[in-house]
């Protein structure tokens, strides 16, 4: 981040400059500004910038990146070692990125299968284990006898769809994969043809499900993997959310609670709003626990937990699992 702000002449290393000169200074689009705030903050909580009335100012520039040492650490990480590769490719191009000359969805296409690529990014160690811990959280919510319905939101790549599938084999099972986008449904649908009782449509999550073929109160299941954030008003997602259980009825879903700096210069590109649509009204995508369990019970959920807790050494890859019932 800093390498490009000097680089790029956006924040020189002497004097101050304005969030808001640094994004006229790129070029930044403005449905990418949300992403220049994150940055101005980032670096000023880690010490390498202040702030006063005048701007933002260079107290301890960072050194230059050593981008070589994403070979080692995306695999220590457990991510695709491709991975790397790809975030290489997107630091060098982020100055087009973030004025829209390029788009990090043409990049993802360009000789890859962007629901592959997009997998790959959500195959990690942090991932994997609250994706396993939803799983868990699922079969003991699984009762003998009555199929359990399960509704996926943002399914994306599948890979959480995945992980519960294979654990609930052996239950009666009807399961709905939704998303936004028909690139992920079609692929789902592809992939999951053979499950008996798997169903895939495109869901929009900022409208009533009821409106979208969704029964009221026909699920017993809903589970969501780092979707929910893309809410335009993530305490209206979560009443049509309760509005689409039953009584008794469990909501599962993991969420980022915190910028992840790395992903600031990568996959987080993907969550701008598209040029024409209305733009962020903050900048902090991500809600940290207590919004999310304040929003939680204002929807009218029951929170039964939040895991792993902060003293976990999972923690520190800053997601988390909400678990949440409708009260009977």
């Amino acid at each position: 981040m800093g390498d490009i702000l000097q680089r790029e002449g956006a924040l020189p290393v002497s004097g101050s400059c304005t969030q808001a000169e640094v994004v006229e200074r790129l070029q930044v689009a403005p449905r990418h500004a949300w992403i220049i705030e994150r940055w101005l903050l980032a670096l000023q909580r880690h010490g390498h910038l202040q702030r006063d009335s005048d701007g933002y100012a260079w107290i301890d520039p960072p050194h230059a990146p050593q981008l070589i040492q994403l070979e080692q650490l995306y695999p220590q990480l457990g991510f695709d070692a491709q991975m790397a590769g790809l975030h290489q490719q997107v630091i060098a191009q982020l100055p087009a990125l973030l004025a829209d000359r390029l788009t990090l969805t043409q990049m993802l296409l360009t000789g890859n299968d962007p629901v592959a690529a997009l997998g790959r990014y959500q195959c990690n160690l942090f991932t994997a284990s609250l994706n396993q811990l939803c799983a868990e959280y699922a079969v003991g919510f699984a009762t003998e006898g009555s199929p359990l319905r399960v509704l996926e939101l943002g399914g994306g790549a599948a890979t959480l769809t995945q992980v519960l599938i294979e654990h609930l084999d052996g239950h009666s099972l009807n399961y709905h994969f939704t998303d936004l986008s028909s690139l992920f449904t079609s692929a789902a649908r592809r992939r999951f043809r053979l499950e008996p009782g798997f169903e895939v449509s495109v869901l929009d999550i900022d409208i009533a499900f009821d409106q979208q073929q969704v029964a009221h109160a026909g699920h017993d299941l809903v589970v969501a993997g780092n979707v929910l954030h893309n809410a335009a008003d993530p305490l209206l997602t979560l009443r049509h959310i309760h509005a689409c259980l039953r009584p008794g009825g469990m909501l599962l879903f993991t969420e980022s609670i915190e910028d992840n700096l790395a992903m600031l210069t990568f996959m987080h590109l993907l969550l701008s709003p598209p040029a024409q649509a209305p733009q962020r009204r903050r900048s902090d995508v991500f809600l940290d626990t207590t919004r999310w369990n304040e929003a939680l019970r204002c929807a009218g959920f029951q929170v039964i937990g939040c895991y792993p807790d902060d003293e976990h050494p999972l923690a520190q890859g800053g997601q988390r699992l909400f678990h949440a019932r409708r009260p009977q």
